[in-house]
């Protein structure tokens, strides 16, 4: 409820938040000669490594690459760019709003993020066919064997992927930390708000609308799986739920998720991060130069919207 509250008021009631996975292809694990449980990497350097291992190439040219990080749109670079800044010690904004993104955390956590390409050669960055409906479509046609991203809907994987989908072929695992048992990702959610200045008929029916929503969260659940309802009791305990696989993965990433930062300038934070990551990645850019620019941006919105 954190997010909703300012000053002691409520101003939103949540409905689904869940946490961000790292799908494996375990069959690419296996003919890699890996073992897609005792494998599955655990901290960053271990997911270098690990793709580095599952990578396929042709000469220069990938045919798969190990891993893929989201290159398509700013939202999805700072998701998954957000639990590696926080693991490294580092943060967003100072106290007083001052971007510090750009410190030795920073440098570090970008440093992680550009290691995939730069040190264990796994992934092209150029080279993705993912989409804002389906962001992670270089996994599911197996262009990738591991994707960080949110739950994923088996009908999505089987109107991708027939073959993954009946042959299982895929698991979802929480995503590497920098130490060793301590990864976690962003978390992600939604909560439903009313117009204070709709008309009191249409409030009253929306509040209908959400307690007839929320009243049965496992039929809830049974609609909307596996994306997690934003209630935490009265529905993980079913046994419909509990037969989902992995159900156990998907609620833990949620539960241990962190949020993204909360600000009035997170457009400007995002598409700032973005560039600086796309500098990084496809320019080669200097990595603290980049953040240092980026910040700079970001501080220049955060004036700006100040003196508005």
């Amino acid at each position: 409820m954190a997010g909703a509250v300012k000053d002691g008021k409520v101003y939103g009631f949540p409905t689904w938040f869940y946490g961000y996975l790292n799908y494996l292809n375990t069959q690419h694990f296996k003919d890699a000669g890996l073992d897609p449980i005792k494998d599955a990497p655990d901290t960053w350097e271990q997911f270098g490594d690990v793709a580095r291992r599952l990578t396929k190439k042709n000469g220069n040219t990938f045919v798969r690459q190990g891993a893929k990080f989201a290159m398509h749109a700013a939202q999805w670079t700072m998701i998954q760019v957000n639990p590696i800044l926080l693991q490294c010690g580092g943060q967003w904004f100072d106290a007083n709003g001052k971007s510090t993104f750009n410190s030795a955390a920073g440098v570090k956590a970008m440093s992680i993020r550009a290691s995939l390409a730069r040190e264990f050669g796994a992934e092209d960055p150029a080279d993705t066919i993912a989409t804002n409906p389906l962001p992670m479509m270089d996994w599911l046609k197996e262009r990738s064997s591991m994707f960080l991203t949110h739950p994923v809907p088996p009908g999505a994987i089987k109107s991708q992927n027939p073959q993954m989908s009946s042959a299982q072929s895929y698991r979802p695992i929480q995503c590497p930390g920098v130490e060793p048992g301590k990864g976690y990702s962003t978390a992600y959610g939604f909560n439903l708000v009313l117009n204070k200045q709709a008309s009191a008929d249409k409030q009253e029916a929306l509040h209908a609308f959400y307690k007839f929503l929320m009243a049965d969260p496992v039929a809830c659940w049974k609609h909307t799986g596996p994306f997690t309802v934003g209630r935490k009791s009265g529905w993980v305990n079913d046994t419909e739920v509990a037969a989902f696989p992995d159900v156990g993965e998907i609620i833990k990433a949620k539960d241990q998720g962190v949020f993204l930062p909360r600000t009035l300038v997170f457009n400007e934070l995002a598409d700032a991060v973005h560039r600086s990551m796309q500098n990084i990645m496809l320019n080669k850019a200097d990595i603290k130069t980049s953040l240092d620019e980026a910040a700079a941006e970001v501080d220049r919105a955060t004036d700006a919207y100040k003196r508005g």
